[in-house]
């Protein structure tokens, strides 16, 4: 089967991260030219050394989305090597939220969006010089972490950013310019349950079906786009034998997720 991605530039924000480091691994192997940004720096070259290894074309500089400069940086990087930029996958943000203590909700929102808008006017105003593009916004990953009205809290602001994105998203697709930019939305959905046991795992899996969903957006061809992703994925829960109380709960082996075109 031919790789619909091949020779695509893509730039990715924040692939220090599972959802973003995911989406380099799967795409690399469609043999798109990466340009990769993270704020971690150690966990970018370490990616970005493991990509290569396996014969990726990767570029790497670090790039904290919450900084203007910072992306639009990491996107002329991308125009210097390449020439133009046909991708930006907007990654979100890994919040840190520990055990919901003291959290502000409030700085943890505005910094989502805030990275989310500087990625969208860098990629914006690059594809309108260009002429065309595609900007893939990735709702974030909303994995129960905390338990009672903590939990309660974070399900909350997680769900809102992601209608957030959602609007973002609808402006982009409705107006662009005069020129042909396509946006396409990534979001993920699972039931509400108390906080898992292995948290990790279920966020591996997620980023596993996000990957999957933004190879398959960023491969349509130049007459084809997909508004739209949305990953409905299935907790299953492990009762150790005898007992009447999961011990643990992680994510089911298959997801699916539906499109609108």
């Amino acid at each position: 089967m031919a790789k619909q991605s091949r020779g695509k530039v893509v730039v990715i924000t924040e692939a220090d991260g599972e959802a973003g480091a995911a989406c380099a691994r799967s795409l690399a192997e469609e043999g798109a030219l990466l340009v990769l940004g993270a704020r971690d720096r150690e966990r970018l070259e370490e990616l970005a050394g493991e990509l290569r290894w396996d014969g990726a074309s990767v570029l790497a500089l670090q790039a904290d989305g919450a900084d203007y400069v910072q992306v639009e940086s990491l996107v002329a990087h991308a125009v210097r090597e390449h020439g133009r930029v046909d991708v930006v996958i907007n990654i979100p943000r890994e919040a840190a939220i520990g055990d919901g203590f003291g959290v502000d909700w409030t700085r943890v929102a505005d910094e989502q969006i805030q990275a989310w808008l500087h990625a969208v006017v860098a990629a914006n105003a690059q594809m309108a010089r260009q002429g065309a593009g595609h900007i893939v916004n990735v709702a974030p990953l909303f994995v129960p972490r905390l338990d009672g009205l903590h939990g309660v809290a974070h399900g909350t602001v997680f769900r809102s950013l992601a209608q957030a994105l959602a609007e973002i998203t609808e402006g982009l697709q409705k107006g662009s310019d005069g020129y042909p930019l396509r946006a396409t939305l990534v979001s993920t959905e699972a039931p509400l349950l108390p906080a898992p046991a292995e948290p990790a795992e279920v966020e591996y899996a997620l980023a596993q079906s996000v990957a999957r969903a933004v190879r398959f957006a960023v491969g349509q061809s130049a007459d084809g786009h997909v508004e739209r992703l949305c990953i409905r994925h299935a907790i299953a829960v492990n009762r150790a034998a005898g007992s009447r109380t999961p011990d643990r709960r992680v994510p089911a082996s298959s997801s699916r997720w539906e499109a609108r075109c």
